[in-house]
């Protein structure tokens, strides 16, 4: 072979192998071409809807929107002419669909439809390899709007649930069988018409009763049972069967979730109970204290005990199954208790005081009376002791009588409660020298003789008090004893070091008893009548007290009482009419005193003598 047979055939195999390339690329630039041409064809203008797209089953593929929308409404008119009818167990019922108040959305359905397909999906549905798209028009549903069309359904579809039921009627106990409940399912219903089908299978859905025949069966075993053969009751010596007739009628019944809980009533059971059980009751007693000498001890409280009914009745019901059970009591613990009392530091006498009266005036019972409510008072450390509150108002209700007490301008009047100020007085020098904070009293207006010189006082129910303060670290403890001729204050308390020491002054600024008189009509002209024997001059007196801890001064303090004078008080009748003389007899002869006045005539009284000693008649007695 030659070199240019070499050579020509390697020419013709480059030949052959370039035209089949070029023909390749030939091949794919038209390919190319032409699925750029179907890909800008497939792309559809903006305005119409992709190749087969269907909306609520019309053809829309292709159609302008425009045309589409118009079209699509005029589906919806034509659909809300049509009736919807609701199917339900055991019957239907239809309603025009423009009644429903429907609202439909096109324009959405549209939106979707004209985004439903891609260019390259767009190319496939034209070359037919692509499944159609189904797009609904959906309604938007107003609840309120159709509220009385799915009440109208309900009415017609649900069915009440009842629960299983027992009860005590009569002397029996009647049970009710359940009833299941059909009721419609309102969201799903809702759900459904978004769509508006021309059929709607109305979904309802079953309401199980809350309590079930299982659970009345259980409960009418368990009331058989207590009222067939309730347990007795015991307590002591004492048994008690509850007759099955009361036990029958004290039968509740309550649910409790599914199941029904059996119990008796309290109000119908505890009568009978407690009168069975009462004689083991007990009232609980206060602890208190008992003197003796000058020492105070705590005598203890007593815990009580009352019928407890519902505790008993709960014992009932969780002992059915047994013959007896016990009754129950609820421990009543005493207000004060022996604790509080120890806590109180009531130990040793303090102070104590007494003053003497007359036997058997009225007065008499009123200062009793007064000792029996005062006695066993406690004054609290830091409390504020106030007589008249303590003591309270005295009225006949409350035990008080009628006796004589200083009434204004110093003059005896008898009231409800009179002679109560000798318990003042009493009362008052006990906490003076127990060295007690001393906040309010009143002295008489005139001095008694009964009393010690300007350390006493006086109370009247809305004035003059007696107040003072217990400014000690322990409690007081107040006994008051009243015999018939002498009374006695006693402080019980830790006697806390302390100590009182206290003086008294002689009179001075005496002032001198008159005779004061008083008009009275009702007397006969020309009379005169005493009616309070004075004499007792006024005088001013000044005491003192001062109140130690140990050696430490805490009070140093001085009082200043003045009394007016006991005066005699004189009512006389109205003046004589004089007669006209018939001889002028000359003047009277004067007496060696000088003095001419007649005998028997109110003028000429003189002053009673004032008793120097200062005391003042028994039938005067202190106010209050």
């Amino acid at each position: 072979m030659g070199w240019s047979t070499l050579i020509g055939g390697v020419r013709r195999n480059l030949s052959r192998r370039t035209l089949a390339r070029v023909a390749v690329i030939a091949a794919l630039v038209v390919s190319a071409g032409l699925l750029v041409s179907a890909l800008w064809l497939s792309r559809g203008s903006g305005d119409s809807l992709p190749p087969d797209v269907q909306i609520s089953g019309i053809e829309l593929g292709g159609v302008e929107i425009d045309d589409a929308q118009v079209i699509l409404d005029a589906h919806v008119s034509d659909r809300f002419t049509q009736p919807v009818t609701f199917v339900y167990p055991g019957g239907q019922y239809s309603i025009d669909a423009s009644d429903l108040g429907l609202q439909p959305s096109v324009s959405k359905a549209l939106e979707e439809a004209r985004d439903s397909r891609g260019a390259f999906s767009r190319l496939k549905a034209r070359l037919g390899f692509s499944d159609p798209i189904e797009i609904s028009i959906e309604y938007r549903v107003e609840p309120a709007a159709i509220r009385d069309v799915v009440d109208e359904i309900a009415g017609l579809v649900d069915q009440r649930v009842r629960p299983a039921s027992i009860r005590v009627v009569g002397d029996e106990i009647v049970t009710r069988a359940a009833q299941l409940g059909i009721e419609v399912d309102t969201e799903e219903l809702f759900e459904l018409l978004r769509l508006l089908p021309p059929t709607v299978d109305v979904p309802v859905a079953q309401v199980e009763p809350s309590v079930s025949d299982g659970a009345i069966e259980s409960a009418l075993a368990r009331a058989q049972a207590l009222t067939e053969s309730p347990p007795e009751v015991v307590f002591g010596g004492t048994r008690f069967a509850v007759p099955a007739r009361l036990m029958r009628r004290a039968l509740r019944f309550t649910s409790e979730g599914t199941q029904v809980a059996v119990g008796l009533d309290v109000q119908t059971l505890a009568p009978r109970l407690r009168g069975a059980f009462k004689q083991y009751e007990r009232e609980p007693s206060d602890a208190t204290f008992a003197v003796e000498g000058s020492a105070a001890r705590v005598v203890p409280g007593k815990v009580g005990r009352r019928f407890a009914a519902a505790l008993t009745i709960d014992a009932i019901l969780a002992g059915a199954a047994t013959s007896e059970v016990k009754a129950a009591f609820r421990e009543r613990r005493p207000a004060f208790t022996t604790a509080k009392a120890n806590d109180l530091g009531i130990r040793h006498l303090v102070a104590s005081y007494a003053t003497e009266y007359p036997c058997c005036q009225p007065r008499v019972t009123n200062i009793q009376q007064a000792a029996a409510i005062l006695d066993g008072e406690i004054i609290q450390p830091g409390e504020t002791f106030s007589l008249n509150e303590r003591l309270g108002e005295r009225t006949p209700e409350r035990g008080f009588v009628s006796a004589p007490m200083i009434g204004e301008g110093g003059k005896l009047v008898d009231a409800v409660g009179g002679g109560v100020s000798q318990v003042a007085t009493t009362i008052f020098n006990t906490a003076f020298f127990a060295g007690l904070d001393l906040i309010t009293h009143s002295p008489h207006s005139f001095y008694i003789s009964r009393y010690p010189e300007g350390r006493e006082a006086t109370i009247s129910w809305g004035g003059p008090e007696l107040v003072f303060r217990n400014d000690w670290a322990a409690a007081v403890f107040v006994r008051v004893f009243a015999s018939d001729t002498a009374m006695t204050v006693s402080f019980y308390s830790t006697k806390l070091r302390r100590r009182v020491e206290t003086s008294t002054s002689e009179r001075f600024d005496p002032v001198r008893a008159k005779v004061v008189k008083e008009e009275n009509d009702e007397l006969e002209p020309g009379t005169r009548d005493v009616v309070q024997v004075g004499g007792t001059p006024g005088f001013t007196v000044a005491y003192t007290r001062k109140v130690y801890r140990g050696d430490e001064l805490l009070r140093d303090e001085r009082w200043v009482i003045g009394y007016d004078p006991a005066n005699t008080i004189v009512e006389v009748g109205p003046e004589l009419e004089k007669e006209e003389p018939a001889v002028n007899p000359g003047p009277a002869p004067e007496d060696e005193t000088g003095s001419n006045k007649e005998a028997g005539n109110p003028d000429s009284a003189v002053d009673p003598p004032a008793d120097e000693g200062g005391d003042v008649p028994s039938s005067d007695p202190p106010a209050g």
